[in-house]
């Protein structure tokens, strides 16, 4: 597979990733805004995990143990499939992401 823009990724990411009720009875008892609700839910839970996760690694690190940098790596890769999913689920597009994300870089940028 070769992925050749945001949009792609966040297509390939949606389809690998169907919430259906199928994979989750509960869905089949929400609609509207509680299935949207359920849905981001989830996805920030995988969020969280992959943070947390980090976060343990990194925590373990500044008491001694070696930085584990290939489990650093999958988290962030993992992460990365979670922000896709939000922004499938979100409507965000590929160009709106970059663009949401050099807004922030400005921001940064201004408080320097």
């Amino acid at each position: 597979m070769v992925v050749k823009n945001l949009d792609q990724l966040i297509a390939i990411v949606a389809s690998a990733t169907p919430l259906t009720k199928e994979a989750y009875p509960a869905l089949g008892e929400l609609t509207g805004e509680r299935k949207v609700a359920f849905k981001i839910g989830h996805s920030l839970r995988h969020l969280s995990s992959s943070s947390g996760d980090m976060q343990k690694t990194i925590g373990d690190a500044e008491h001694g143990d070696p930085i584990d940098i290939a489990l650093l790596r999958r988290k962030v890769f993992s992460a990365s499939f979670s922000i896709c999913k939000l922004c499938e689920i979100l409507g965000i597009s590929g160009k709106q992401l970059m663009e949401g994300v050099e807004n922030l870089v400005e921001i940064e940028k201004a408080h320097k």
